[in-house]
């Protein structure tokens, strides 16, 4: 199965109105969000958890740390997840307001800027 950003539109939607809105209750900046994304592959899933985050954390950015941990056994699925750069495909579930705010568009890919 290949991977994209919000793959699996039913359970982004569970992280988004259930559990992120749990995970960030209360914090302060001496406890930080911590996250695992085991098996990120090329990293769309540890992105699209991290897009979550700064949505649901939004003015308070900066005042809540977040740490997300992307582990994967393949070491080129991580050092392409590290550069944060993928082709148009793998966006397809990423609405255009995110795509605005978290890429920028270069050389016909699009590059993650937060």
């Amino acid at each position: 199965m290949s991977t994209s950003f919000f793959r699996e539109p039913e359970t982004f939607q569970i992280l988004e109105s259930r559990i992120i809105p749990k995970l960030i209750e209360g914090k302060t900046e001496q406890e930080p969000v911590r996250v695992w994304v085991p098996g990120c592959s090329t990293g769309e899933e540890a992105y699209s958890i991290a897009i979550l985050l700064a949505e649901s954390i939004g003015d308070r950015s900066g005042k809540i740390p977040v740490q997300i941990f992307a582990t994967d056994l393949s070491e080129s699925s991580i050092e392409q997840a590290r550069a944060g750069v993928y082709a148009s495909p793998t966006l397809v579930e990423v609405r255009p307001e995110r795509l605005a705010q978290f890429f920028v568009k270069s050389n016909g890919k699009y590059q993650v800027t937060q």
